[in-house]
């Protein structure tokens, strides 16, 4: 299985690398997730051929005398209007245009006759905005007519990062297609020679379970007494990446939203997650933290092509069980096999966008 995967990896590389030979594509990445930009980062360097620069229209902290705060994220026509304004010779300067996280960033390029490719890729609702801050007139009809109208665009590529983004734009009169690529999740990482793990050093990781941190504090708090009551060895509290997770005996992880970049960052690295069942998050729903009691396909967390990455827990009994019967060795592998396959497979879809807009470009 493995041999497999390199050889098909190896093979597409060495394609992309070929046709980008002439002249590598220079991309622009704006995106204000920094989740995004690594991951982004990560498979350019992997396809080679092109160079990205990574842009956050952060420059206007007052848009029309108002200090924006939160309110950065929500991209009006008009405030899509004045950064282009501001910018448009350094867009120019780019042969593809590519927006992550919240898409209302593309407006600036949909909105201002922006021709060559732009990818859009959705990781957080394609209609997102910061609604305790200054709306700027959003929600407003305007951007989804631009949506529905991009759907058509010959240069636009609209990617979603998991399945619930189109549904969510289908159920909102957007009818975005399937495609999806994922986050590609790192092979390995190296330990910085200036690494401080944020968890105590009396915490034993080798025993412990690591509580992720997204609960509300009762919740928390209901949670860690739970563990304590069943003789398990939980902490939670901040940590400092995959590498402050990898020695974990486990990660105690209840969904909090339909996907996110941290489970494809520590898959590769064999961590192992124990996760609610459809039974425990029905049962338990307000009491902790549960992102849906009805769709869970689409939930990355309990999608059928990763249900061998986690191991579920119907109550909090058969999580002592499972949590001290685990073949650890045996289960991280198996992890990490997955997160090999699943890595390969996502960078075979980026290689085919590029060189449909290799294509693009060339018949411009």
């Amino acid at each position: 299985m493995k041999r497999n995967i390199l050889c098909t990896l190896l093979m597409l590389i060495l394609s992309v690398q070929a046709i980008a030979l002439d002249r590598p594509l220079k991309l622009l990445h704006i995106s204000f997730h920094i989740g995004c930009n690594s991951d982004f980062d990560d498979v350019a360097k992997t396809l080679g051929g092109i160079e990205v620069t990574n842009w956050i229209p952060a420059d206007q902290v007052r848009f029309q005398g108002v200090h924006l705060g939160n309110a950065l994220y929500n991209i009006s026509r008009d405030r899509g209007k004045a950064i282009w304004n501001l910018h448009k010779e350094y867009f120019e300067q780019f042969d593809v245009i590519m927006s992550s996280d919240t898409a209302r960033i593309a407006r600036i390029f949909l909105e201002n006759g922006w021709t060559k490719p732009q990818i859009i890729w959705i990781c957080n609702r394609f209609d997102y905005f910061d609604g305790g801050s200054q709306r700027f007139g959003l929600p407003d009809q305007e951007y989804l007519d631009t949506m529905r109208a991009a759907i058509n665009k010959p240069n636009v590529k609209i990617i979603s990062y998991t399945s619930y983004e189109y549904v969510y734009a289908r159920q909102r009169g957007v009818p975005f297609s399937d495609f999806t690529i994922k986050p590609i999740g790192r092979l390995a990482w190296e330990v910085k020679e200036d690494f401080q793990s944020q968890i105590p050093a009396e915490v034993k990781k080798e025993e412990t379970l690591f509580l992720y941190p997204r609960l509300f504090p009762g919740q928390s708090k209901y949670v860690m007494n739970q563990l304590r009551q069943l003789g398990i060895k939980a902490y939670t509290g901040n940590y400092k990446g995959a590498e402050d997770l990898a020695d974990f005996k486990g990660v105690l992880y209840f969904p909090y939203q339909w996907s996110n970049f941290a489970l494809f960052e520590n898959i590769p690295q064999g961590i192992v997650h124990f996760v609610p069942s459809e039974k425990f998050a029905r049962e338990n729903r307000g009491r902790v933290r549960v992102t849906t009691t009805s769709t869970f396909h689409l939930c990355e967390w309990y999608a059928s092509e990763n249900r061998n990455l986690f191991v579920y827990f119907d109550s909090w009994q058969d999580l002592k069980t499972k949590f001290e019967s685990i073949n650890l060795p045996q289960k991280r592998e198996e992890v990490k096999q997955i997160a090999a396959s699943h890595r390969a497979t996502m960078l075979e879809l980026w290689g085919g966008v590029f060189e449909d807009i290799r294509a693009q470009l060339d018949n411009q």
